[in-house]
């Protein structure tokens, strides 16, 4: 009887051990774009739910192609159609929850994010999972590539078609000025890129306590910031679209960078030779003391200016290239390329390269005439240098001309500007 007992008990720990359930996070996934009027008006709420319950849910978005313009959508086109296929997205905003449209107990429609609330998140989080999931990143030295590896954890045996998912998304994206037309600057968890695609890796089945590692890489690409890049993990049932469990390894930060750069060149010259001043953004906790900036007019041979000095952490400072001269008059282009030096790193990768316009005039004239009473508005060798579009010098018509002579001429409508 001792014996039946201890056999009884033994066999009762084993059951046990091969049926573990873990902690579950919650991965919501929203589809929105930056030209959407109704996105505008539910993602700040939505955002501030996700931000509210960081610690029970992860968000993905992907920007999809309608109904406007959104470059975050062009960044990566392949993954986010896939995935807009997958779930039969046909309209935006639209949210699911481990892979269940959210539930229209608002008002709203049937996966509005207006009606996800912290209540539901929290509900979801109580139900246990069958998985465990840790997923880490790094980079490579010259940051150029993001290294990620998952270990994947069943608590008991599982089977179906299970698939592991991965994405790099950018954590918080801020605009200075709204990318699309209806006025969101910020952007949570923009979907990057899906690794090794959309389709996922498939697993096969797993027994109780069966862990599988995987790893991905990928040459970072259109990241405006790696300080925000984070990854996300998620294990999907793709026979039933459920989400069993998901993880993120959260942006590691701290990174030496350069945001942004811009030039400050003045557009119109009378001479052939000007002299380029370039903005440099340090956003590093140390100063900037060396870069190199390649430099070329209309696309031709680069040359390049090896600056040395000091821009303060956190600061923006102005480098001055040396003088530049075009052969002949004309519009012309100047192009700039930082390259960062010293484990400097530019992790604005969508801008690290920017140009300027330049025309150059055709002054030769002691004396000037011109009755502006031609085709062209403005006439040869004449250019217009409006602070912006719209205001200051334009072409007048409609008995405008001076002292009523003519009917057109130069016009600066002052009341209006």
């Amino acid at each position: 009887m001792k014996r039946f007992l201890l056999l009884a008990l033994v066999v009762t720990g084993l059951s046990q051990a091969t049926k573990a359930q873990y902690q579950r996070m919650v991965l919501l996934e929203e589809f929105t774009q930056a030209s959407c009027g109704p996105c505008a008006s539910q993602n700040p709420g939505f955002n501030a739910i996700l931000q509210a319950n960081e610690d029970k849910a992860i968000i993905l978005k992907f920007q999809v192609w309608w109904p406007g313009f959104d470059p975050m959508y062009l960044q990566n086109q392949p993954d986010v159609d896939a995935r807009v296929s997958y779930y039969g997205v046909t309209g935006v905003p639209h949210a699911t929850m481990d892979g269940v449209n959210v539930v229209n107990d608002c008002g709203y429609y049937e996966g509005a994010p207006a009606c996800v609330s912290g209540a539901e998140i929290t509900t979801e989080y109580g139900v246990t999972s069958p998985f465990e999931i840790n997923v880490t990143h790094s980079f490579s030295p010259d940051y150029s590539t993001i290294n990620i590896h998952v270990d994947v954890t069943a608590g008991s045996d599982m089977t179906g078609s299970l698939k592991l998912r991965c994405a790099v998304a950018e954590k918080n994206i801020n605009f200075d000025t709204p990318p699309g037309t209806n006025g969101e600057t910020e952007f949570l968890g923009v979907m990057k890129k899906m690794l090794p695609d959309a389709s996922g890796t498939s697993t096969g089945d797993f027994y109780g306590g069966e862990t599988k590692s995987y790893d991905f890489s990928w040459d970072l690409a259109n990241i405006y910031d790696m300080n925000q890049i984070e990854v996300v993990a998620w294990m999907q049932n793709d026979g039933t679209k459920g989400i069993m469990q998901a993880a993120v390894s959260d942006p590691i930060g701290g990174l030496p960078a350069i945001d942004y750069a811009s030039t400050d060149v003045s557009s119109i010259f009378c001479t052939n030779s000007f002299d380029p001043v370039v903005s440099v953004a340090n956003n590093s906790d140390d100063a900037l003391t060396a870069i190199d900036l390649s430099y070329s007019v209309d696309g031709g041979a680069a040359s390049v200016y090896n600056w040395t000095g000091s821009i303060a952490a956190h600061t923006t400072g102005n480098i001055n290239l040396p003088t530049v001269t075009v052969a002949t008059g004309g519009t012309h282009t100047l192009g700039v390329t930082l390259m960062p030096v010293g484990g400097t790193v530019d992790i604005n990768m969508v801008n690290n390269s920017i140009a300027s316009n330049i025309s150059v005039l055709d002054a030769t004239q002691v004396s000037v005439e011109e009755g502006f009473q031609g085709a062209d508005y403005p006439p040869a060798n004449w250019a217009v240098d409006n602070l912006s579009t719209g205001d200051g010098w334009v072409k007048g018509t409609g008995n405008v001309g001076g002292y009523g002579e003519s009917t057109i001429s130069s016009k600066a409508n002052f009341y209006y500007i």
